[in-house]
């Protein structure tokens, strides 16, 4: 059903009449415009105040009908017309008006000198590699539990439990680890030195592997005529394999070139050229087994007199470079003192099939996990920051933490890596649905984390915290991670951590409004948001550089996602997201401000994404003196 809207009275519809020239002032008034002495309604009193004196106000031209789908649409009898810009006859109410004039509340403001003002939400990220009064337009210097999206910050949702139990101890889970074969998909757990499967949720299920004496494990996946097999090292027990169905260890049937002694203390493993490869714990060779082979004799590539600085072959990964000539397959290999040694060929054992390129340093390496396959190209995490192979070889590493994805945070992510560079877990993984990059970094082994967080498609850089992983993995589509009590949680989901709130933080770059060193006095600050809680944002105006250690005039703000047919008509906020604006007390006075914004939901729900986003603040403010 449509509902005909009246005009309003304080409006005026246009009038439209025939084409004609243009009609002046000067003209109307010496009569050199001809005007029909005909009958027409007493017009505006502006209208009539055009007409030469002795002539007789011409009648306006007669509104055409309205089309027919309008005229469907009308009531009986009712001559009004649907849509305000169509010609009408003036209301004699609307004729007695005199001419339009300024808003008087608009007057009052002009003369009281307030001032209005957006700030857009900081959607370019976290950003402190400059001075904190010089920080960019566009960044924040706080943005705890916010996703960076194209035109909002996206509060980051929770998590919840997908397996656990099935004879799981209540210890780190250190490893998750992938397995798929034709439409078989599998996830595995590693946790106190056995395997898990925990493909579904709530209970995991045992495997046949226990005892191992390490579960921070390394895996690939290879396929030859036999299969596909998942195979794993962790350092210490030997080779693990799996077929889909079967779990094996590999202990007599993987050998050293003399073919007697046992290949042991194997720490990373990878593929390259229908081959598996590894590196042992403490050597700086690299072992390599008969292309399609999992068992046999392996063979080695010396790598020590290629390394300038030391230490011992720790990583490697298949890297596909493009040009014009087509794409080629190299083999990178990282040394534990940050040297990466380029190879390509098919058959190490002779010089004609394989080369050696070069030695690149490229940083000291976050542990074994420091390269992260990225389409064709591989990230490396290092000490100085995280670059691609491809660009990483070109660079000097006096540039590298400028020049890197972490180059907005350079002083803080080196302040990160000094304090915990020692501790397993750094880890990257991608959630390519959301655009989103994670990097974790361990706080205390096994125990506790944070993560930063990339906007793939903008760069833009955030902080989430709360997320205590011990490592992560993507699952169809879908991101998880390993706690440290013998849980496999899935992240990006529900409103809630569990069963607690979720709390994010923000302070934007400061803004001197365009007018450097004079005071604002902030009078009101309106957030333009969002969500489908019933939470709103807490906001306080920091000014002059501060920190806002209060975050927020309120004592706190409990949310609670609604759902059809169980909140009460009236009281809730449905699931699907509303925009919400509304002033609130400024109340405030510097040279340079920044709304701090504190939002906190609880008893979200686990079964409830959350969808929280921040667009813009508007503030009114009035301008005083220069600071003294």
């Amino acid at each position: 059903m449509v509902r005909l809207l009246p005009l309003s009275q304080g409006r005026r519809p246009p009038y439209r009449t025939t084409a004609a020239p243009p009609v002046t002032m000067e003209a109307l008034r010496k009569g050199a415009i001809q005007q029909p002495v005909a009958e027409r309604p007493a017009g505006p009193q502006i209208l009539q105040a055009l007409v030469p004196p002795g002539q007789r106000p011409a009648a306006l031209p007669a509104p055409p009908a309205p089309p027919p789908l309008l005229q469907a649409l009308q009531k009986p009898g009712e001559k009004r017309p649907v849509r305000a810009d169509l010609p009408v006859s003036l209301p004699a109410s609307m004729q007695a008006q005199p001419a339009l004039r300024e808003n008087p509340a608009k007057n009052q403001n002009k003369q009281s000198g307030t001032q209005a003002a957006k700030l857009p939400a900081p959607v370019l990220g976290w950003h402190t590699a400059a001075s904190i009064a010089e920080a960019p337009a566009g960044t924040a210097l706080v943005i705890e539990n916010w996703f960076c999206e194209r035109d909002a910050l996206r509060m980051r949702r929770g998590y919840q439990e997908h397996a656990t139990g099935g004879g799981m101890a209540v210890a780190p889970v250190e490893t998750l680890v992938l397995y798929t074969s034709g439409a078989a998909e599998k996830m595995f757990a590693v946790c106190d030195g056995d395997i898990y499967d925990v493909t579904d949720s709530p209970t995991a299920v045992a495997t046949t592997v226990t005892g191992l004496t390490s579960s921070r494990c390394h895996y690939t996946q290879f396929g030859n005529t036999a299969g596909q097999w998942l195979l794993m090292v962790n350092g210490t027990n030997d080779l693990i394999t799996y077929n889909g169905s079967a779990w094996d260890t590999v202990s007599a049937d993987l050998f050293e070139e003399d073919g007697t002694t046992l290949l042991t203390g194997l720490t990373n493993i990878w593929n390259y050229k229908e081959r598996v490869w590894f590196t042992q714990a403490g050597s700086t060779d690299l072992w390599y087994l008969p292309v399609d082979a999992i068992t046999g004799t392996a063979e080695k590539v010396t790598c020590g007199s290629l390394l300038s600085r030391g230490g011992s072959m720790i990583a490697g990964m298949s890297w596909s470079v493009s040009d014009d000539s087509g794409k080629e397959d190299f083999l990178a290999a990282m040394s534990s003192e940050g040297e990466v040694l380029i190879f390509a060929g098919d058959d190490p054992s002779t010089a004609e099939a394989w080369d050696f390129f070069g030695s690149y340093f490229v940083g000291s390496p976050l542990g074994p996990n420091c390269f992260f396959k990225v389409g064709g190209d591989v990230l490396i995490l290092s000490q100085d920051g995280i670059l691609p192979l491809s660009q990483a070889i070109m660079l000097d590493q006096a540039v590298f933490s400028t020049s890197s994805m972490t180059k907005n945070i350079a002083p803080t992510f080196a302040d990160l890596v000094h304090r915990y560079k020692s501790i397993a877990g750094w880890q990257m993984v991608t959630l390519p649905t959301a655009n989103m990059a994670i990097l974790n970094v361990p706080t205390l082994e096994n125990a506790t984390a944070e993560q930063i967080v990339w906007n793939t498609a903008t760069g833009g850089l955030s902080q989430f915290t709360g997320l205590d992983a011990c490592c992560w993995t993507l699952f169809q589509d879908e991101i998880y991670f390993g706690g440290s009590g013998g849980v496999v949680y899935k992240a990006e989901t529900g409103a809630q951590d569990l069963d607690a709130g979720i709390t994010a933080y923000l302070l934007p770059a400061y803004d001197d409004l365009g007018a450097p060193a004079v005071l604002k006095h902030i009078k009101l600050i309106k957030a333009i948001y969002q969500t489908n809680v019933a939470t709103p944002p807490e906001v306080s105006i920091a000014v002059d550089y501060e920190d806002p250690s209060t975050w927020g005039t309120a004592p706190g703000v409990i949310g609670a996602v609604f759902t059809w047919d169980v909140s009460e008509w009236d009281e809730a906020v449905w699931l699907r997201s509303k925009t919400f604006r509304a002033w609130q007390s400024g109340m405030n006075i510097g040279a340079a401000i920044s709304p701090a914004v504190r939002v906190t939901v609880e008893d979200g729900g686990a079964a409830n994404d959350l969808d929280y986003r921040l667009f813009a603040h508007h503030i009114l403010y009035e301008k005083g003196g220069v600071v003294g």
